[in-house]
């Protein structure tokens, strides 16, 4: 595979988790690969760019000065 992988294609849960990757968008036509399994090194730019919001945690708060 010597494509750039463009998205993580998952199934979520009632609250909007992710719960199981089904696959992933592969190269300019955003072709849909399914794999058994999917093993991947990434960093973080890397991870950012195929994650969704869904799989990101929630911001934390601002803190404000007491």
């Amino acid at each position: 595979m010597r494509s750039a992988a463009r998205e993580i294609v998952h199934e979520v849960d009632e609250e909007g988790k992710p719960t199981h990757v089904r696959g992933l968008r592969i190269g300019l036509e955003n072709e849909t690969r399914e794999f058994d399994a999917v093993v991947a090194a990434l960093d973080v730019p890397g991870i950012k760019k195929v994650s969704t919001p869904s799989h990101l945690p929630p911001p934390y708060p601002t803190l404000a000065p007491p």
